[in-house]
């Protein structure tokens, strides 16, 4: 038998191919030595003697792959990324021999837990779960049929999120097609030879162009290229991995992956996902039709003799009606939110929110874009995280948050890595780039805070559709005028005026249910598409008979949702919840909104009885602990109901 040994390997020593394959064969050589004593210990597993080594064992893996995961992401240099997917799968191939191991399963089973305590027992429980959706109870036939499909599944999440990140699309303008933008977007960018801008997919580039170029043409070019991201290199891999999602599923029992994936979620089972998301459609019907009508009518007082908006038109008209209509200009609103001075604000936020320190941390790091920081609580180093938020050739083309090491109490710190792409420097971001910065930053702060006994009850890892709601329930705070007046300036310092945020406050419902229903399209995609055998599946047939379930705009030929959409591969059958946890979110906010946005003791039992849990209870056990009674749906459901009605 061997103790408990935490072991860390830095970014620094992870940034070339030699470094990464040495750092790979080292760990897993020792993993599998440790996993053959454990299999062959024949003494009695107790927490000591059993339990806390293996959990180090699968803390070390995790603290490599975790990194591994944001070199892949995140690196300039193509070899060192791809020698990070190698990495991946060899630790993905042996973590699936791990769960498969019945000799070790049986420890679990036997371990006594007389005097163990109750996250330690919730943690036990969680394995034992996570054992048997991983199959350890079939036969050696099947086991070895699992294990083969989660190596291929490894393969093939890798090459459909690769695809992605390497599909930048660009289309070519000349200056003058570009009226309606702010001349700072178009002075940014060089003409080339021929007197033509180049525009990417990006969402620096493709946000502004989308929102406010008056040339319909441009808008759609690059609203194509957009959703042609991946296309067609992605389509045999979508086919792959639904198919062999699929097969894993009735391997293990279940009718398909939506019915495994979903059944440790909160939600249970997908026709419980189903009714809710049929129940928040009909709830935002009126809406979206009173929303759209709206859009529609500015439309055609352009083009009279339409009798439809398009995709690539929506947020444009939006635009024109928030500006017309409901005085709110959102390019003007643009120049007080600066990517500098809303990276201070927020960072000044958290720490007078939760009571922590956040200060510059002196390491090095991959790209001259990237800061990082440590935090502390009254002198206790509590975590760290970096910030990659500027896009990058290659580099993730989303937002996300990437843990690179969960925080085991009295063992390691949590690390973090907060990825986006927002413009630079001074450049403007808009108010919904800035909640974007907020929502990512409530996922690194739940990292930070979350530093519990054990793998799986540290940082994010509660149940899933539960994950989001602590990002979206921050959010709130760009809605928050004394916060934002604090950093959000213009050139000249001055504060965004109240009148101005007074407006962008009374119009913010609208679009609630286009929006929504948006969300909800994609959320029954996700569903859909695994809650049902894969073959003969036309997955754009799915996409395109869905989008006119839940929303008013039609399907274009040449759209292609699923070959960019990167949660099809990580949330699977789960998009889901965004609309969960946006209501979880609601129902938590309701205690600030009672006590004050910038209330401390608020704020201290939120972090208290719910970040710092991690995932050491359920979910729903956390929430009534927080919210003192079982949590409700009723806020989310009430707002909706009410919008459609006004």
């Amino acid at each position: 038998m061997f103790t408990a040994d935490y072991q860390s390997t830095q970014l620094r020593d992870l940034n070339s191919v030699a470094d990464i394959t040495q750092q790979c064969e080292r760990i897993l050589i020792d993993a599998n030595t440790k996993k053959q004593l454990l299999e062959q210990d024949g003494s009695f597993p107790t927490q000591v003697r059993f339990y806390q080594p293996i959990d180090s064992l699968i803390v070390s893996l995790g603290n490599l792959s975790g990194r591994l995961r944001l070199i892949s992401d995140s690196f300039n240099e193509p070899s060192i990324k791809n020698a990070a997917r190698v990495c991946i799968k060899k630790i993905a191939n042996f973590e699936s021999e791990l769960w498969l191991s019945q000799p070790i399963h049986e420890k679990y089973l036997n371990i006594s837990q007389g005097d163990l305590d109750d996250e330690t027992k919730y943690s036990i429980q969680k394995y034992l779960i996570q054992f048997q959706k991983k199959g350890v109870s079939k036969d050696a036939q099947t086991r070895a049929k699992l294990h083969q499909l989660n190596s291929e599944l490894t393969n093939i999440g890798q090459q459909f999120n690769k695809n992605i990140n390497e599909s930048v699309r660009y289309i070519k303008v000349k200056p003058e097609e570009l009226k309606g933008l702010p001349a700072e977007y178009i002075n940014a960018r060089s003409l080339d030879e021929n007197g033509f801008i180049e525009i990417s997919t990006r969402y620096p580039d493709i946000i502004p162009v989308i929102s406010y170029a008056e040339n319909d043409e441009v808008k759609k070019r690059l609203w194509f290229a957009f959703w042609q991201r991946a296309y067609p290199e992605n389509v045999p891999v979508v086919e792959q991995l639904l198919q062999k999602r699929f097969e894993y599923a009735q391997l293990l029992g279940f009718d398909n992956y939506a019915h495994y994936i979903i059944s440790d979620k909160m939600a249970k089972t997908p026709q419980r996902v189903k009714d809710f998301l049929t129940q928040l459609n009909e709830y935002t019907k009126a809406a979206d039709q009173k929303d759209y009508n709206r859009l529609l009518a500015r439309l055609q007082q352009i083009y009279p003799k339409t009798d439809k908006v398009e995709l690539w038109q929506r947020d444009y008209v939006y635009e024109l009606v928030l500006k017309e209509q409901l005085q709110v200009d959102s390019k003007a609103i643009g120049r007080y939110f600066s990517f500098d001075k809303t990276k201070a604000g927020i960072l000044e936020l958290t720490q007078e929110l939760f009571g922590i320190q956040v200060k510059p941390w002196d390491t090095w790091l991959w790209d001259t874009s990237v800061t990082a920081y440590e935090v502390y609580d009254n002198g206790k180093l509590l975590g760290r995280f970096y910030l990659d938020l500027h896009p990058r050739d290659g580099k993730f083309t989303h937002a996300k948050v990437v843990t690179l090491q969960k925080g085991i109490e009295g063992k390691q710190i949590p690390v973090a890595a907060v990825l986006a792409n927002f413009p630079k420097g001074n450049a403007a971001m808009s108010h919904r780039e800035v909640t974007t910065f907020l929502h990512e930053f409530g996922h690194a702060l739940h990292v930070m805070f979350a530093s519990t006994q054990w793998s799986n009850t540290a940082g994010v890892s509660t149940e899933r559709d539960f994950i989001e709601a602590p990002s979206q329930m921050l959010e709130e705070w760009a809605w928050h005028y004394p916060t934002l007046s604090r950093f959000a300036t213009n050139s000249a310092s001055e504060v965004l005026p109240k009148e101005m945020f007074d407006a962008m406050y009374a119009a913010r419902d609208f679009n609630l249910g286009m929006n929504t229903r948006q969300q909800l399209h994609y959320g029954a995609f996700s569903l859909d598409v695994y809650n049902r055998d894969p073959n003969g599946l036309d997955v754009d047939k799915l996409s395109d008979d869905l989008q006119s379930i839940y929303t008013l705009f039609p399907a274009n030929d040449d759209q292609y949702l699923y070959t960019s959409f990167t949660h099809l591969n990580g949330y699977s059958a789960s998009y889901y919840t965004y609309q969960w946890s946006q209501a979880i979110a609601m129902d938590i906010l309701s205690k600030f909104k009672e006590n004050g946005m910038m209330d401390k003791e608020t704020a201290s039992r939120y972090r208290q009885l719910i970040l710092e849990q991690g995932g050491s209870k359920p979910a729903d056990i956390l929430l009534e602990d927080f919210l003192q009674r079982p949590v409700s749906f009723d806020a989310f459901a009430g707002k909706l109901k009410t919008y459609s009605q006004q």
